[in-house]
């Protein structure tokens, strides 16, 4: 069968080679191709950057796995309009941040109320009027509608701090004079400015649940309790070797009264009858104090979170450990959910959480609805 075969075909090769020549490229085609190759890798550079450019915009100049970003820093950013879905109707939050107000409702996520620094903040309860002071002055606004209801710049200082009676009708205030701060008290119509105290301490005064009495601290470190019918200043004793008070609480019904100082120390003092309950060892740190109830007192301090509670006769207490350090803090009107502002080199959190509860093994504070994310944040109120 093989020597049957036809015999090999002379030409077979030149047709090989020719086919194979024809099937290379031209020169201006290899040009044109480079060309073309050039053109996509310079594109690929391009989109390469823009792509970059983008995610260290996003990620805050750190990627993945190169110049990480440090501990705690993805729980300070925020989306741009917060979920406020969550909080009851009616309720508003008000927050200062670097002396600017911002306000956190149900149906407003997040509103600036005016671009003015201000030095003292307090809005009303129902959030219908805010008293605001700035250089001299101390306005009050009524809020939906940012008239201005009345204006005072004669009460000898700078304001510092403010405090809204629980029944609308007065206003603490604490004023920087050349000598020091002096404590007053106006009606809440803007008229009837009384001085209470000229030798005080820059402490916001605490009002008793009724609006006829408040607290102060002076300049030596007495707390006064002040009479606002008849006028009288009455100073406790000093309690539980607290010597220098740096934040006061009256309870939401009765008259006992909360004082607390840096060191961990915190006095329960019965203001009806200046004797002291108890004293209480809380978190070392600037103390944040805030009542969910005439029995039930939370305190703050550095990251720590304590809750007390005193029906019995000792008080029972637990400690939660939240993710940065807290600076501001305030129970919701209705005590069951609370306002926690939580600080850090990366910016400053407000957000809503449940109290800790005394019965918990939790170590730390419930994970809360995250509201404004603000440099500077330190004052918070629920109103």
């Amino acid at each position: 069968m093989l020597g049957e075969a036809p015999g090999p075909d002379p030409g077979v090769t030149d047709r090989a080679l020719r086919s194979a020549l024809g099937a290379l490229p031209s020169p201006a085609d290899i040009r044109r191709a480079r060309r073309r190759r050039l053109g996509l890798l310079l594109a690929a550079c391009v989109a390469a950057f823009v792509s970059g450019g983008v995610t260290l915009a996003a990620t805050g100049a750190h990627l993945p796995g190169v110049n990480p970003a440090p501990p705690g820093t993805r729980a300070t950013r925020l989306p741009p309009k917060p979920d406020a879905s969550r909080l009851p109707a009616g309720a508003s939050i008000w927050a200062v941040a670097d002396g600017r107000v911002a306000v956190v409702t149900k149906s407003v996520p997040v509103r600036l109320l005016h671009e003015r620094r201000i030095s003292a903040f307090a809005a009303s309860p129902g959030s219908l009027y805010a008293v605001e002071g700035y250089g001299r002055t101390l306005r009050a606004t009524e809020l939906h509608t940012r008239r201005v209801a009345w204006t005072r710049d004669d009460l000898g200082g700078r304001p510092v701090a403010v405090a809204w009676s629980p029944f609308p009708i007065r206003i603490a205030y604490v004023v920087e004079t050349p000598s020091g701060y002096t404590v007053g008290d106006i009606w809440g119509t803007g008229t009837h400015p009384f001085t209470v105290d000229r030798d005080a301490a820059r402490i916001t005064p605490a009002w008793r649940w009724d609006s006829k009495a408040l607290a102060y601290v002076t300049a030596s470190g007495s707390v006064v309790v002040h009479d606002v019918i008849g006028g009288a200043n009455r100073p406790l004793d000093r309690a539980c070797g607290i010597r220098r008070p740096a934040a006061i609480a009256f309870a939401p019904a009765g008259g006992m009264l909360a004082v607390a100082d840096r060191r961990g120390r915190i006095a329960l003092v019965d203001t009806s009858d200046a004797r002291t309950s108890q004293c209480l060892a809380g978190p070392r740190g600037r103390p944040s104090l805030a009542w969910l109830g005439r029995d039930q007192l939370l305190a703050a301090a550095g990251s720590s979170l304590t809750r007390y509670g005193l029906a019995g006769p000792e008080a029972t207490a637990r400690t939660v450990t939240a993710p940065r350090p807290i600076t501001g803090l305030d129970a919701s009107p209705d005590r069951h959910s609370i306002a926690v502002v939580l600080g850090g080199r990366f910016g400053t959190t407000l957000e809503v959480a449940a109290p800790p509860r005394l019965h918990s093994v939790a170590p730390t504070l419930a994970h809360g609805l995250v509201l404004l994310h603000l440099r500077g944040l330190t004052q918070v109120q629920w109103r």
